[in-house]
């Protein structure tokens, strides 16, 4: 399996539980994978991933993503690297743009798992840790919707002949759900 095909696990998680939970967690793996990087990461990546790693927290305001954003293409252009993603130093500062996505950010048709992809590509120029892609995906998008247990809706894709009309999570619960529906009952969420 390659890393584009694990990828398909964000497609699968934001059609069951949406958008904005796919970007949040979304934003935790990458940051998760950034730190895997043992090589030194330049001073503005440096910033963006703690910026990134606080707004995660909620202890940072949408403004602070703009200025790192705004400070890591001030590095860019400093070093007329606007357009280089093959210079290993210049694509993880490209890639550092990622974890400081926001709803607003994604070009209209742009999937979370397009950006994500992208930002693989950048920070594996400078450091490959794609060993590591599956681990990562597999913890940031598998937490039960209570938010507390690893549920089955990592799997839920390519077992649901087997489930059938069942919701079924490794925390213990189940609950019957109607095949047209795209996510779990309400009381489960």
């Amino acid at each position: 399996m390659t890393i584009y095909t694990d990828l398909n696990a964000i497609d699968d998680f934001e059609q069951d539980l949406g958008f904005e939970e796919t970007l949040k967690r979304a934003r935790t793996f990458m940051i998760s994978y950034l730190d895997l990087v043992r090589t030194e990461l330049p001073e503005p990546v440096k910033h963006a991933l703690e910026v990134a790693r606080g707004y995660s927290k909620g202890g940072l305001p949408p403004k602070d993503l703009d200025d790192a954003r705004k400070a890591l293409w001030g590095y860019l252009k400093e070093r007329h690297a606007s357009a280089d993603y093959k210079t290993p130093e210049n694509a993880v500062v490209h890639a550092a743009f990622a974890p400081l996505t926001d709803h607003k950010d994604l070009k209209p048709g742009e999937a979370i798992s397009e950006r994500v992809s992208n930002f693989l590509d950048c920070v594996n120029r400078f450091e490959d840790h794609s060993d590591s892609v599956a681990a990562l995906l597999k913890s940031s998008y598998s937490k039960c919707v209570c938010g507390t247990k690893v549920a089955c809706l990592w799997n839920r894709r390519k077992n649901e002949e087997k489930m059938g009309s069942e919701w079924i999570f490794s925390c213990g619960i189940s609950a019957s759900r109607d095949p047209a529906r795209q996510s779990p009952p309400e009381d489960l969420l």
